[in-house]
Formats: C-alpha cells, structure tokens, sequence
C-alpha cells in the first residue's frame, strides 16, 4: 500500500534518499542512557525526500514487542520542509542487574516518485539501561557504566551489529525457557507464588534489618505480583491488578500501602534515623516483618483449601 505524505496529515538529521539505497542517517535519543524497565524512550530522526514521493507504509516498522527488553508503542511519521521526520516510542520492558547496553533497530523506508523507487534509512541506535536500584554509588570522577553511549564502536559495523543480535535473542530465549519451567515447577510441586514469597520473608522476619534488606524483601513480593499478572507489575498498574485478579479485593488496601511503600523504599533518601543505629535497625525489621504478614495473607487467599 502506497500514501501520499501530506504536511497537514503527517509528527535533527538528515538522509538523502536516492534510487538504490542511501547511507544511514543518524537518530536522535534524548537522553541517550540511565533508562530503567517501564521508561519510554523516543527516536527521531528525518529523512530528504522529495515532497511529490509517496511513502510505501508497508515499509515502516510494526508496533510491538521487539525482543526480551524492548517493546514498541507508537510510530508518527510527519511531512517537514524538503523530508520526513519519523519519531519512534519505545518502552524498555526488563529490568538489568547491571547497566548495559541495548540497541534501537534500524528503519528501512521506501518511496514511490515518478516510476522510481526511493530507499531511506535510519540508524541503529545505542541506549543505556540501568537497574532498578543501585548497588553501588556513581564515582564522583564521572559516570562509570552510565557514559554516553557514543563512545563505543560503531553499533552498524555488522559484525558487531550480528552478534548483539545473536545475543538478545539468546537471552530472550533463554529467558522465557527459565519462566516456564519455574512456572511448571511451581505447579507440579504445589506452590504459588504468595506461598513461596512468604516462606522466604519468614527466614527474614526476625530482628533488625538495613534498608538493602528491606529492599531485597520487597524485591521478593514484586517477583511474586508478576508471577500472579504474567508479566511486570508497576505501582501505576496496581488497579488493573485488582481489577484482574477480584480474589485479592479483601486485601485492595494492602495492595496500594504496599506499592506506596515500595515507591519509598527505592526511591526515598532515608532519615539519618532510618538508615543507621539501633533505631534505623528497628524500623527496617518491622518493615519486613509487615511484609511477610502481607505475604502470608495474599498466601491464604491464593490457596484458600490449605
């Protein structure tokens, strides 16, 4: 299917399109690192064209998950002075226990101008993502593995270009092969996910904590809230939780505490109180003994014969 771009219809770099195929043009990415899962991130780039040209639609990319930690949300291709201009939406679907690299996928666009066939095409970029909590403080002497990703080698050399996508898919696989077997596992033995969250938090329930701990025991129940939905679960979808799994409404005020405290937990500074000394000890440790008092209510509804 071929459409006629119009500048009325249609959302910096540049690429000149030519019969046969052009260079890759550069896409921007602001910023271009620090993302974390649930993050969207925007591309842009543009490509010259001539304006009577008609974009083979067919040609630009599919919204959709692209692999194990990307997903795409949204395509606007918009008509500008001499060209086009493509912005792509991402959303960064998994958490890294480390910062590390992933890569945009390139697009190849195809025109339509007098019996001609004109190519454009954009760049593969690199994007940082980081995890959820650091472990680890950023050096004051720069930015360690969250620099700028443009000092690594050129992301379209092939080679380089093959082998991260060998890589991604391997990961993937892998990683959906480690899911349902845990998933087949859980069910052959009897256990569910509540179940098994609060048997951990049991072994943590007892005398003072740190604040890592706390996190670590929030990180235990988020784990057991994805295994329930199926896929990752954020504060901002704890409503669509309730709203899909009715059986936990008597604890639907538990649920928004929990993912507020959480919230805190990750991304609050702590009190020099909360944080050190007996007094901070105290309060992380009945922070997750609630949490394992939660856990075990989520148990019995989730296995109510037992």
């Amino acid at each position: 299917m071929i459409a006629r771009l119009s500048r009325r219809t249609l959302l910096p770099v540049f690429l000149a399109a030519s019969v046969g195929g052009a260079a890759a043009a550069p896409v921007q990415v602001d910023p271009a690192f620090g993302y974390r899962i649930g993050d969207k991130v925007v591309a842009t780039g543009e490509i010259a064209v001539d304006e009577r040209a008609q974009l083979d639609v067919g040609t630009l990319p599919k919204v959709g998950r692209i692999n194990g930690w990307l997903s795409l949300e949204d395509v606007q291709v918009r008509a500008r002075r001499g060209g086009v201009q493509v912005v792509r939406t991402f959303q960064v679907t998994a958490s890294a226990p480390e910062p590390r690299m992933l890569f945009l996928p390139k697009v190849d666009l195809k025109f339509k101008l007098g019996g001609r066939e004109l190519t454009g095409q954009l760049e593969s970029v690199p994007i940082s993502v980081s995890p959820l909590a650091s472990t680890e403080p950023i050096l004051r002497t720069g930015f360690g593995a969250l620099r700028p990703d443009r000092d690594v080698p050129d992301p379209d050399a092939a080679g380089a270009l093959r082998n991260a996508r060998l890589l991604a898919v391997a990961l993937a696989v892998l990683a959906l092969l480690w899911a349902a077997v845990r998933a087949f596992a859980m069910r052959r033995r009897g256990f569910a996910p509540f179940t098994l969250a609060a048997r951990k938090l049991r072994r943590r329930a007892t005398g003072p904590a740190d604040p890592e701990s706390v996190r670590s025991a929030y990180r235990v129940l988020h784990d057991a809230f994805n295994l329930v939905a199926g896929q990752a679960v954020f504060a901002s979808q704890k409503e669509k939780f309730l709203s899909d799994h009715p059986r936990f409404a008597a604890e639907a005020n538990a649920v928004r505490v929990f993912f507020e405290r959480s919230e805190k937990a990750f991304f609050s500074t702590p009190s020099p109180a909360q944080g050190s000394g007996a007094a901070g000890g105290e309060a992380s440790g009945a922070e997750i003994r609630w949490l394992y008092r939660f856990a075990l209510r989520l148990a019995r509804i989730e296995q109510p014969g037992r």
